[in-house]
């Protein structure tokens, strides 16, 4: 459910800011990169996943971390070519770490919030 919160407010926001800049080439290319690496990241977490329940108990967590790993190169591929993204179209770099910052590190930093408490509460 997190996970599709946080899609849903990335992809509410990213609409909004298309249709206010009336930038809407640009937010839909955005929009179609982040799409792809997200497809190719749940690929692979579906492929580990189940490589995971078919290995015996002491070998499980192997695939988990590797998955781990290659999730945080995906995600730092996908923030490199928002940047690119953002050059290419002669943005500041100043709105890419606004972008960044807004959509990227603030739902994560919520998640992170959320989580803590949960532990504490538990």
């Amino acid at each position: 459910a997190a996970i599709v919160g946080y899609l849903a407010y990335r992809n509410i926001l990213l609409s909004l800011f298309s249709i206010v800049s009336n930038l809407r080439d640009f937010f839909s290319s955005l929009s179609f990169h982040n799409f792809i690496y997200n497809f190719v990241i749940t690929l692979i977490l579906l492929f580990f996943g189940v490589l995971s329940n078919y290995l015996p108990y002491e070998w499980r967590l192997f695939p988990l971390y590797g998955c781990l790993f290659i999730v945080i190169i995906l995600l730092i591929f996908r923030s490199i070519r928002t940047l690119r993204l953002f050059i290419f179209n002669r943005f500041s770099i100043f709105y890419w770490i606004l972008y960044f910052c807004a959509l990227e590190l603030l739902p994560l930093a919520f998640l992170i919030y959320g989580f803590k408490r949960l532990v504490i509460i538990a």
